[in-house]
């Protein structure tokens, strides 16, 4: 059966997760924040208006003409979780764009260095070498089958590529800043799923999601707990 409270959550988001960068989104999302969300001030002449049994369209209507000054006020939401997540998130990926630079200069360098050196490459086996492996027997070959003239050859001209290719990695300062880079990548990726698992209340906790995404790119695994947000926001907006 259609999921009605999600169906009624996806038309105040169009087009996510499919389409975060949609101009429209948020536009439509400060349209829904700014009346369903609103929060009247409690007068006597609001009760009074109140009782006369007026529908919720008559009542978002007259919110939408108030003055954006006071519409602003009324659906002021209270700081939640999220707004520390994502005050975090952003601390984390201003750190990872700033080791960018460095990160891509040792790196391009350290590749045209690498480049000089020579990849070894194993040559053909000897037709005696092959023919000493043929006459192994199956107790031998159970034991492991041991390295032919040609295959040892190149697994000694490999070690001391790997040696080499270590030299490099440090004389160009890439190995250090890749350490550097790679912890700040998993610190980020971290802080992002932080947000992306807490769960969102309100439609300010779904545009921070939303703006951490364009950043980020959450991939398709994210679609759950994006869906079970919509739901949550849309059963409280029907439950009021």
């Amino acid at each position: 059966m259609p999921n009605n409270r999600v169906r009624a959550a996806a038309e105040v988001l169009p087009g996510y997760p499919r389409s975060p960068q949609r101009s429209g989104f948020f536009r439509e999302l400060r349209m829904r924040w700014n009346t369903c969300g609103a929060v009247v001030p409690h007068t006597q002449e609001q009760e009074s208006f109140m009782n006369q049994h007026v529908d919720r369209r008559s009542l978002l209507a007259g919110i939408a003409v108030a003055p954006a000054a006071a519409i602003n006020s009324a659906t002021a939401e209270p700081a939640s979780n999220l707004t520390l997540l994502e005050a975090t998130f952003q601390a984390e990926w201003t750190a990872l764009k700033a080791l960018e630079r460095e990160h891509d200069d040792a790196e391009q360098l350290y590749f045209s260095e690498r480049g000089k050196l020579a990849k070894p490459e194993m040559r053909p086996a000897t037709p005696e070498e092959i023919d000493a492996i043929g006459k192994m027997t199956i107790a031998e070959l159970r034991e492991g089958m041991p390295l032919n003239g040609a295959a040892r050859e190149h697994a000694n001209a490999t070690r001391a590529y790997n040696k080499a290719d270590a030299a490099v990695r440090r004389r160009t300062g890439f190995a250090k800043i890749d350490r550097a880079y790679q912890r700040q990548v998993e610190r980020t990726c971290t802080a992002a799923d932080n947000l992306l698992h807490c769960p969102a209340e309100t439609l300010g906790d779904l545009a921070a999601k939303v703006r951490v995404h364009k950043m980020w790119e959450y991939d398709c695994s994210a679609l759950d707990f994006i869906m079970d947000d919509i739901a949550r926001v849309a059963g409280k907006a029907e439950g009021a």
